[in-house]
């Protein structure tokens, strides 16, 4: 009995969670040469200028944004930025955008990468079914 409502508390609690993050997206590629203070407005900025995005949708506008993780003496590969969205309409319009035009998004000549931010739990259950996907797409 304790153990399964452990288990129905933990899948509540990793919902909440993830409603959290729901306007949240993740940069992979945002070079390093970017100020932490300045990446809100750098972002917004960059996001209207590659994506040309519609006058008839709301600003685009974020809340806040961060590196994660330490910064790594001795290793050139970026870290992960998180922005947190104000509307969820301007996001899923930039995610959107963002796999139309995939493998073509640059930021000051280094690709970049887009990703919906999804708690570790949810993030572990996509990457087992990660080399599934991959063996039936290249079926």
């Amino acid at each position: 009995a304790i153990e399964q409502q452990n288990t129905t508390l933990l899948a509540k609690l990793d919902d909440m969670e993830n409603r959290s993050r729901r306007d949240n997206l993740r940069f992979v590629g945002i070079p390093e040469s970017v100020s932490d203070s300045s990446l809100v407005t750098v972002l917004e900025s960059w996001l209207k200028d590659t994506f040309q995005l519609s006058e008839s949708m709301e600003q685009v506008s974020i809340e806040r944004a961060h590196r994660l993780g330490r910064q790594r003496l001795g290793v050139n590969k970026p870290r992960q930025v998180i922005a947190k969205f104000h509307h969820y309409a301007v996001k899923a319009a930039v995610l959107r955008k963002f796999q139309q035009q995939r493998g073509s998004i640059t930021f000051e000549g280094s690709p970049v990468l887009i990703f919906q931010d999804y708690s570790a739990a949810v993030t572990e259950k996509r990457r087992s079914f990660h080399s599934l996907c991959a063996t039936l797409a290249a079926k």
